[in-house]
C-alpha cells in the first residue's frame, strides 16, 4: 500500500529539494501539499501532489492530515518581517499545532527541518559541534530563538508518543542553483557590512545533499535529532568577495542597530539578529546522520556556493 506524505509550507526552498524524490518513489502515493497561500505554479508538474489550502495555526490541520503517514514540517519564517508577534506566532504556536494535529491524526512519522543555528553564535561555541552540544539562544534573533522552542517541542512530544518516528535534522545554511531568498539577495547587493575583527564561516548545504537527506528520513525510521551540512565550511568575507560584494568593517555595537535600522527602511533584507548569528563560526559535526542513514555531502560549501553564483550569472 502506497503512503501518503504531507508536507507544511510546500512553496518553501525546503519543500523544492524535496518534491522530485518523493514523486519519484514508489512507497509515495500521495503528496500533500499544505500552505497558506496559493500554490506556486512549479508545482503542477507534479502528478502526485493534492493541494490544500490551509494556515498551520488553524483548527482544521488535523482534517488536512487524516491518512498521512509521514509529516514534513517546513512551514516556518526565515526571512525577516517586520511583524514579529505574526513572526513568533507562526514559528512556534504554528509547530505547537502541527504536533498536535499530528497526534489527533495519529501520523507515524514527523520530519522537521531544524537549523544549525540553534548551537548559538558566540565567542565560546566550539567547533565541530554534536548533538549533545547544548543548545543556546541568541535572545535577539527571531530565528534562533523560534528554532529552539520549536526543538523543545519536538523533543516532548517524541517523550510522550513513542509509538511516533521523530526525526529532527538541523540543517547548515541551505544554498543552491533554485536558491532566491533573503540570503541570495545579500550577495546580490552592491555593499555590505560585516563584524570588525569577525573571522565567521558560513557551513553551506547543496539543495540536493538536503533532499537526500530528508528522502532518507522517509525511506528509513530514524528517530532523533541530526546534523547534515557540508564537511566544510566558507569563510563569510570570501562568499562576499565571491560575488562581488565590498565589504564594510563596521564595529559590532553598531552594525547591529544599523542592520534592524536599514531593513525597517529597506535598505536590507535582514535586520540585527542575523547580524549577530554571523558573528562567531557555527560548524558541525555530521557523522551521526552520515552512521544512521548512510548519507554523506556530495558537495563542499565552497562548491555549493559557486554553483550557485553560476546559477545566478545564468540567469542574469
Amino acid at each position: 500500500m502506497t503512503k501518503t506524505v504531507a508536507i507544511t509550507g510546500i512553496n518553501s526552498y525546503f519543500a523544492a529539494t524535496l518534491l522530485p524524490k518523493l514523486e519519484a518513489e514508489p512507497d509515495v502515493g500521495t503528496i500533500l501539499g499544505i500552505d497558506i497561500n496559493p500554490a506556486a505554479p512549479r508545482l503542477n508538474t507534479f502528478t502526485k501532489l493534492r493541494f490544500c489550502r490551509e494556515d498551520i495555526r488553524s483548527e482544521n490541520l488535523a482534517v488536512c492530515l487524516n491518512n498521512a503517514d509521514t509529516v514534513y514540517h517546513m512551514a516556518f519564517i526565515v526571512g525577516e518581517i517586520r511583524d514579529k508577534k505574526k513572526t513568533r506566532d507562526i514559528n512556534v504556536n504554528g509547530t505547537r499545532n502541527v504536533l498536535a494535529a499530528c497526534r489527533t491524526a495519529k501520523v507515524r512519522k514527523l520530519i522537521y527541518t531544524s537549523s544549525a543555528t540553534v548551537y548559538g553564535s558566540h565567542p565560546d561555541t566550539p567547533v565541530g559541534l554534536t548533538e549533545n552540544c547544548p543548545l543556546c539562544k541568541n535572545p535577539e534573533s527571531y530565528y534562533n530563538s523560534s528554532k529552539i522552542e520549536g526543538e523543545q517541542m519536538l523533543a516532548r512530544f517524541a517523550e510522550e508518543n513513542p509509538d511516533r518516528v521523530v526525526t529532527v535534522l538541523r540543517a547548515g545554511l541551505l544554498l543552491g542553483p533554485q536558491a532566491d531568498n533573503m540570503f541570495t539577495r545579500l550577495f546580490a547587493l552592491p555593499i555590505s557590512a560585516l563584524p570588525m575583527g569577525s573571522l565567521a564561516h558560513n557551513q553551506y548545504i547543496h539543495e540536493d545533499d538536503l533532499a537526500e537527506a530528508l528522502y532518507l528520513a522517509f525511506a528509513k525510521d530514524l528517530p532523533g535529532f541530526y546534523n547534515v551540512a557540508a564537511d566544510d565550511a566558507m569563510a563569510i568575507r570570501k562568499a562576499f568577495r565571491r560575488a562581488g560584494v565590498a565589504i564594510l568593517r563596521v564595529p559590532f555595537w553598531l552594525l547591529r542597530p544599523l542592520a534592524t535600522m536599514g531593513f525597517y527602511i529597506g535598505l536590507f533584507p535582514a535586520g540585527g539578529g542575523w547580524v549577530s548569528l554571523c558573528r562567531h563560526t557555527i560548524f558541525m559535526n555530521c557523522d551521526k546522520f552520515k552512521t544512521a542513514a548512510g548519507w554523506g555531502p556530495r558537495y563542499t560549501s565552497e562548491q555549493t556556493f559557486e554553483g550557485f553564483l553560476e546559477s545566478r550569472k545564468k540567469q542574469t
